[in-house]
């Protein structure tokens, strides 16, 4: 196995839930009650058994919210879609990063749809009768975001074509680009990404074959009950409107570690993934790729191999007695993206044992524990460069230590001294020598009242309160040693702004529909001991310029904490990076000198 895999050892600062609220409202700009809303992952799927607690309906008002587990693999992905729709009135999306959570409601205005009637043929021309096709994802004008459908979208959204090949189905009236799902017995699932100017016109599914293999392993133990998930692409012309063809097959071994897909578009084909839910856990070691022919047959051997162990002990630094039902959550990341993850609990000796894939060539492994139970948190963070074992062979892994926290207490009110509920209250410290800030992001209960922890009582806490409106004039500093208990925030509509601001180019000319970033908190590699730059007083955001080139953030920002804005131009522009210091900016509106690109 070659080195340069990272393991990182890591703990999660979130709690076990964070709730997703926002509110949605047609397109007159009137709340849309009844709305349906959905989360939807971008990588790691939700599992069928917790999708109904990713969805919901508005109240009257609008209003939604929505729990996101922390502790799930499915909100490790590098974004969660938001997902809002109602009949007849449109649908509406909106991103968030699982790691950073919304620090404000959530806006969806809802963008009007039409029915669209759809024809399917096969590759002679002649109608598909009977085929389920359903609505994956959808770009609209001026700004081509792409938006995320559920893995089962709502009825509008999905349907089954009649004797004439056709279906009607909901698409965005300024319709982009769309990609549709396509099941039938004869051609299998095919996936279709095209223009929008392809809606109109007969959609021919592309010939297909047939795809029998069978597993090889040194252990027979591997083969069988394995479910084998099996990718086909066909090559697209080059500035076809047809954007792309993909087939997909996910099937079981038998006894002896054969598995047949009876339909598969014809192309060039790869093995995604194995996996069973019984033990022995079964990996690739290797891609296993192929060429597939139309009405041929292809076959392959697919070799598997068990998985390289990786244990290891979550114990207490005050007395090295060991923390049991500690969550573990075990992945390997392929750039941004999740691969592959399990998560477990430690046992009552406050161990973990894994069997993981051996991947290390291709991704980075990591172990995170937590979240902990109260009143836990991580002693040290250490990054240790290794390499992970090869299949069947075995790695133990430092302890991971944690000590004890304390938790702040407190109120959150306005100007008039009133409790505040649903406020927002973020804890941050940072402990530089380390190279380790911790954050930690609450609600205040219908009383106002927050307990916000656990944070180590040997660091400086900075704290602040905030809600859509309102936010600290300044962060709150708590000193190691001072009381953490009845702990009083006050926010006020004169500690926030709208900052909004203007591209030009080196002549002057505004740039049109280019994309601008505002982050907050800690700067990328730095480290400092000012708790108060580990605050993020908001969440990420991206928006559009107009035509004069302006540009407006929809959260308005607490004067408090520093922020970043990045320029990410998709228009020939060299990108820029400005950083502003909350201090600084003018209550109410806050309009930036005009930003000034160079063409790349």
């Amino acid at each position: 196995m070659p080195a340069g895999i990272v393991l990182l050892i890591a703990i999660l600062a979130a709690p076990a839930a964070t709730v997703v609220r926002g509110v949605v409202r047609g397109p007159d700009g009137q709340p849309a009650a009844q709305a349906e809303v959905w989360l939807v992952g971008s990588g790691t799927p939700v599992p069928p058994e917790e999708r109904d607690a990713m969805h919901t309906k508005t109240d009257q008002e609008g209003r939604f919210a929505l729990p996101l587990r922390s502790d799930a693999p499915y909100a490790w992905n590098f974004q969660i879609n938001v997902f809002a729709f109602k009949p007849g009135a449109g649908i509406a999306t909106a991103y968030i990063d699982p790691r950073t959570p919304p620090l404000s409601t959530l806006a969806l205005k809802l963008e009007a749809t039409e029915p669209v009637k759809m024809r399917v043929v096969d590759p002679s021309g002649a109608a598909v009768q009977n085929a389920s096709v359903s609505v994956s994802n959808l770009t609209a004008r001026p700004n081509d975001g792409i938006l995320m459908l559920p893995r089962v979208p709502p009825a509008p959204f999905r349907g089954l074509t009649d004797s004439y090949g056709d279906v009607t189905l909901e698409l965005f009236r300024t319709l982009s680009w769309f990609t549709l799902n396509v099941e039938t017995t004869e051609f299998g699932t095919q996936t279709i990404s095209a223009h929008a100017s392809l809606a109109d016109s007969p959609l021919s599914l592309s010939p297909a074959g047939k795809v029998r293999g069978r597993l090889i392993a040194a252990d027979p133990r591997l083969l069988a009950g394995v479910s084998v998930s099996i990718e086909s692409e066909l090559k697209v012309p080059g500035r076809s409107r047809r954007l792309s063809d993909k087939g997909q097959a996910e099937v079981r071994t038998a006894a002896d570690g054969r598995f047949e897909a009876p339909a598969l578009l014809a192309g060039d084909v790869r093995i995604r993934w194995v996996e069973r839910t019984d033990e022995p856990p079964v990996f690739l070691p290797a891609d296993v790729t192929g060429t597939l022919a139309p009405g041929e047959t292809l076959e392959l051997e697919v070799p598997v191999v068990g998985g390289a162990r990786v244990f290891g002990t979550v114990i207490q630094e005050e007395n090295g007695q060991p923390v049991p039902n500690a969550q573990v959550h075990v992945s390997i990341d392929h750039g941004r993206f999740v691969a592959w993850s399990r998560s477990l609990m430690t046992d009552a000796e406050g161990s973990y044992d894994v069997l993981i894939p051996p991947d290390g060539d291709r991704g980075r492994g990591s172990v995170q524990v937590g979240p902990l139970a109260q009143p836990w948190l991580p002693y040290s963070v250490d990054r240790l460069r290794n390499r992970f074992p090869a299949a069947g062979g075995e790695q133990e892994m430092p302890s991971f230590v944690v000590k004890r926290g304390t938790n702040l207490t407190g109120t959150v009110v306005d100007a008039d001294a009133r409790p505040v509920p649903l406020a927002h209250v973020q804890a941050a410290a940072v402990d530089a020598g380390r190279k380790h800030s911790r954050r930690v992001l609450v609600e205040t209960d219908a009383q106002g009242s927050f307990s916000v922890g656990p944070m180590d009582p040997d660091l400086v806490v900075a704290l602040m309160a905030s809600d859509d409106a309102r936010a600290s004039a300044a962060a709150l500093i708590v000193e190691p040693g001072k009381s953490r208990t009845g702990i009083v925030l006050q926010i006020e509509e004169a500690s926030m702004t709208e900052v909004s601001g203007r591209l030009v180019d080196t002549n002057g000319r505004p740039i049109a529909h280019d994309h601008v970033y505002l982050d907050s908190g800690m700067d990328s590699g730095t480290w400092e001991h000012d708790a108060v730059k580990a605050l993020q007083p908001i969440s990420p955001e991206s928006v559009m310029t107009d035509a004069a080139g302006r540009f407006v953030f929809p959260s308005r920002l607490p004067l408090l904490g520093r922020y970043w804005i990045q320029t990410l131009s998709r228009r020939g522009f060299v990108r820029k990076r400005l950083l502003l210091d909350g201090s600084d900016l003018q209550p109410g509106k806050q309009i930036l000198e005009d930003i000034v690109l160079e063409r790349e």
